[in-house]
């Protein structure tokens, strides 16, 4: 029997007796220097994915940790997620450095409880297994693992339901006039002693842009990077940094349905936004303000891959071209939204105007 078994239909009525939980050890732990440290949970996830990821020569998407009860079990199993929709199930053996590590990161310690930890590459969650009621892992396996199965392992019926979604709003092919976006750029960073750093030739992000999203990296902002590389001290994003920002958005977007990408519509009220901004001797901010107008401008999710961010905002904003709007926004408009706070709201009709609007704004 192989601890690798293919995903597939049918998976679910699999029992414990089908998998092969192999015992693995794990001997890559560094030395714990301060067992109370926050970080140590983090460290201890990242050790696990990537041992399992040399043991199975496959990229890891999800790492269920599953930690005994002291009772009726006093093994430690994992169950990972691994690319080509391989089920990979093991026992992780208990070495010293092993024991030392997980007490640390056990706020339970060796109690009589078992949890079920869900690692991923930037995520870390623990819930006690008395949580679910009505399944159980030693009795409904198969049934259990599916319950964490990450989307990706159903990839091609999630993308079909997010681009039937977008597909009517996508509007790609819009420009604006780079005269009026030259002036108001350079009026910008003489009114804030802005210094930029001079533009380069992006021939290689833009064709990585392009396989990675499907489509080209749009001449609007093709053209901005004409102007710049980054500007010193205020935090406009290089066509590197949008390229390596939106990769990191992209991937969540892939990994949830749409129903989880779906946020409610904001309500009309005044909202402020802080623009971090480097000046000679200190850090202040700009104070960007502006009232939330209807849903109806913006789609109702918290990220699309046809918002491309161009700057930095605080608190994990960015502010972003945006090439899909809803049914009375404008294609090119500038939005700003937020993970942290599954919030998206549109700022200016056009890059152009939403620069005049950073520039009329004192510090």
């Amino acid at each position: 029997m192989s601890n690798n078994i293919l995903y597939s239909e049918g998976f679910k009525a699999l029992k414990w007796d089908d998998f092969n939980f192999d015992k693995i050890q794990i001997n890559t732990f560094p030395v714990l220097e301060n067992p109370d440290h926050h970080k140590n949970s983090f460290i201890f996830r990242d050790v696990l994915i990537k041992a399992i990821e040399r043991v199975t020569n496959k990229k890891v998407f999800k790492l269920l940790f599953i930690t005994p009860d002291y009772k009726s079990i006093t093994k430690f199993y994992g169950i990972s997620y691994s690319e080509d929709k391989i089920v990979f199930t093991f026992e992780i053996e208990n070495t010293s450095p092993f024991k030392e590590w997980f007490l640390a990161i056990n706020d339970k310690k060796e109690k009589a409880t078992s949890t079920i930890y869900e690692f991923s590459h930037n995520s870390f969650i623990s819930q006690p297994e008395s949580n679910f009621k009505d399944i159980h892992i030693y009795k409904d396996t198969g049934a259990f693992i599916e319950k964490f199965i990450p989307y990706r392992f159903i990839a091609e019926e999630l993308a079909k339901e997010k681009a039937d979604y977008l597909v009517p709003f996508i509007q790609l092919n819009v420009e604006e006039d780079f005269d009026i976006i030259k002036k108001e750029f350079e009026n910008l960073l003489v009114s804030k002693n802005l210094k930029v750093h001079p533009p380069i030739t992006n021939d290689k992000v833009y064709l990585e842009f392009e396989r990675e999203a499907g489509y080209a990296f749009p001449k609007l902002l093709k053209d901005f990077f004409k102007l710049h590389n980054g500007v010193e001290g205020f935090y406009f994003l290089n066509a590197q940094q949008v390229l390596e920002i939106w990769k990191e958005w992209n991937i969540e977007f892939e990994d949830w349905r749409l129903k989880e990408l779906l946020i409610p519509a904001p309500n009309k009220n005044k909202r402020t936004t802080r623009i971090p901004f480097e000046g000679p001797h200190h850090v202040s901010y700009l104070d960007l303000s502006f009232t939330e107008e209807s849903d109806e401008k913006t789609l109702p999710m918290f990220m699309t891959p046809y918002w491309i961010p161009f700057l930095k905002l605080e608190d994990g904003n960015y502010a972003a071209i945006d090439f899909a709007p809803n049914i009375l926004g404008k294609a090119r408009q500038v939005i700003c939204f937020s993970k942290q706070k599954l919030t998206v709201h549109q700022k200016a009709d056009s890059l152009s105007a939403f620069l005049k609007n950073l520039t009329d704004k004192r510090d």
